[in-house]
């Protein structure tokens, strides 16, 4: 009888309850739970060549309000994806493991991470992790799909329109910052310590508000984004008065730099989109991941002139 060899699953993961599952249905010896982004890079630098690998988002507890751990200690998802790809696939003349991304998709910036991860790094499997069990796990390692149908064929369509969040190779930068700046240039620039041009910035804000809303109707995005945000930044609108509709219609013809975000409404969707998916703009790896991924070179909005 023919010997099969074992799969070798590596498993990046911050939820000690899912080892259990994943060691029923892979069995110990070649399972390789990582935790953070430093324990998946060992792994990888022990020689070990994983035929899968299982791979969630954000791993830090201090996201969770219950103190512990920050991205910028364990790394998130980006972190593994990238190392991948630095050693495997074409390049290396090595075989890619399967990747699947195992993640909440409904929490905070997972959704927009299992398109990066699809788009820019060709992951073959989309799954929440709250379907995670041992006969789901079981069924992926002999080859199953279990990516959800509808958002399988919206990865594949209308993944480019991630591509467009990031047509500058600077833009990853200034979002990066966007929620803490408040959506303001000035604030923006300041943080970036001047490595990013305020002409840069301000193009940056002109020219996102449409590929925002262009990602909210391609993938159903939280409706309510902007809201809570600018509620925390400045005044909430309330309904306007015909005297505050004349003021209004005065200022769309003045340039002073001085008129308040609450009443722009075109900005509402970005600083909303970088508050509700914050955790995806500020990965500690987003840049590097950008750099990788060169989502300049295939993005189908127009770069702005």
């Amino acid at each position: 009888m023919m010997n099969t060899r074992a799969p070798q699953v590596i498993v990046l993961e911050d939820h000690p309850a899912l080892r259990t599952a994943f060691e029923a249905a892979v069995g110990a010896e070649t399972l390789y739970w990582c935790s953070t982004v430093n324990e998946f890079r060992y792994v990888l630098d022990s020689g070990v060549i994983p035929d899968l690998a299982f791979l969630d988002f954000a791993l830090d507890t201090a996201g969770l309000g219950i103190g512990g751990t920050f991205a910028s200690e364990t790394g998130t998802g980006f972190g593994a994806l990238i190392e991948l790809h630095r050693r495997f696939g074409p390049l290396n003349n090595m075989p890619k493991p399967r990747t699947i991304i195992s993640t909440a998709l409904n929490d905070q910036g997972r959704l927009l991470y299992a398109i990066a991860a699809s788009h820019w790094f060709d992951a073959d499997v989309v799954v929440d992790k709250q379907a995670v069990q041992a006969a789901l796990i079981a069924d992926i390692i002999a080859g199953s799909d279990p990516t959800p149908p509808n958002l399988k064929t919206n990865l594949r369509t209308n993944g480019y329109v991630l591509d467009d969040l990031f047509a500058a190779t600077d833009w990853a930068a200034i979002w990066q910052v966007w929620a803490a700046s408040a959506g303001r240039d000035e604030v923006a620039y300041a943080r970036l310590n001047g490595t990013v041009a305020k002409n840069a910035i301000r193009k940056f804000r002109e020219n996102m508000p449409e590929r925002v809303q262009n990602l909210h109707d391609a993938f159903f995005l939280h409706e309510q984004w902007g809201k809570l945000d600018l509620a925390q930044i400045a005044n909430e609108v309330s309904q306007p008065t015909v005297k505050d509709l004349i003021h209004n219609w005065i200022r769309k013809f003045e340039a002073d730099e001085k008129r308040t975000k609450n009443v722009r409404y075109d900005y509402r969707p970005l600083l909303g989109l970088a508050h509700q998916h914050s955790a995806f703009f500020t990965a500690p790896e987003l840049n590097a991941a950008v750099t990788v991924a060169e989502p300049w070179k295939r993005a189908q909005a127009p770069f702005p002139v």
